[in-house]
């Protein structure tokens, strides 16, 4: 398959500030063109206009409200949204709400792309979300503790449904994909604690999430979601002054339902604005999925010199 894409976009902004609020206005216009051996030619006009509104109401209470709204020569007009507020009462305690609304018409290749074993669908729909999410954070001792509970209610998702028994997959419009879920962090400073410690930090991340879709049928990417993940990492300063991070995941995905464990090591050097890097991913070589059929990358190594110029 050969493609050529052009895109042309331009942007305008206008800020202003109140007392207690700032306002930016944007308008969008653009041109998309493709030329393409398997999706055809096709080309679109696309405008959009925006605002956002950042306030601080209090001294320790700042929210932000967002509105998009975006049309297409070729797609019906979407809309987004976004709130977010925070309450942070101290250094030490914080707490934050979230609200969004997204909007995301098909791509070219979801409505053309034809393989033999993938088929596009012209009359797809765009596809919504409204997420959610609820937390806060706070400081015992040196002890840095996050929690939070997210929701995300998709509607119209975009997906490849399984026909002629996995053989062919469809592009199609999925009714409605709800996904509920929490997520702790836990973050230990050890070399705040014992100055002579090799072990400068230790971090554990645990979520866990809950798909449900309307739709009985396989598809690729609907249910293809971790359904529990936990995360360690180590950080230790060896002799030399060499960094090294040692993380190990433990993951169930919705796919098979089966808790696997892939390591990852990396050790670094900084020389001046050189950093000096070594990496081995996947250290036990563990199989796995890890998204619409494609496997996790068999165990790898990567080495090399960073600079920074600036």
């Amino acid at each position: 398959n050969t493609h050529t894409t052009n895109t042309a976009t331009v942007t305008a902004l206008a800020t202003t500030s109140f007392s207690i609020a700032t306002l930016t206005l944007g308008a969008e216009g653009g041109i998309d063109n493709i030329v393409s051996s398997n999706l055809g030619d096709h080309d679109r006009v696309r405008g959009g206009l925006s605002f956002e509104l950042r306030a601080n109401l209090t001294d320790d209470i700042s929210a932000t409200a967002g509105y998009n709204l975006m049309a297409f020569s070729d797609r019906t007009p979407g809309y987004g949204f976004g709130l977010d507020m925070q309450w942070r009462p101290s250094l030490d305690h914080r707490l934050f709400v979230t609200l969004n609304r997204s909007y995301r018409i098909p791509t070219y290749t979801e409505l053309y792309y034809r393989d033999p074993t993938t088929v596009g669908n012209a009359s797809l729909k765009p596809e919504y979300a409204l997420t959610g999410e609820l937390g806060g954070g706070m400081l015992i001792g040196d002890l840095d503790v996050r929690l939070s509970a997210f929701m995300r209610d998709g509607r119209s998702l975009i997906d490849y449904v399984e026909r002629d028994t996995g053989v062919i997959y469809v592009a199609e419009n999925i009714e409605a994909v709800n996904i509920r879920g929490i997520e702790a962090v836990l973050t230990l400073p050890v070399q705040k604690l014992w100055a002579g410690s090799p072990l400068t930090l230790l971090q554990w991340t645990v979520n866990y999430s809950d798909v449900s879709s309307t739709s009985t049928a396989t598809t690729r990417y609907t249910r293809d979601q971790l359904r529990w993940q936990s995360i360690v990492r180590a950080d230790v300063t060896l002799p030399l002054d060499v960094l090294c991070t040692f993380t190990v995941r433990i993951v169930e995905r919705y796919n098979d339902g089966v808790m696997r464990s892939i390591g990852d090591l990396r050790l670094q050097r900084s020389i001046g604005f050189l950093r000096v890097i070594a990496e081995a991913s996947n250290l036990w070589n563990t199989s796995m999925i890890e998204a619409g059929f494609v496997p996790i990358a068999p165990r790898w190594f990567r080495a090399g010199v960073e600079a920074s110029i600036y």
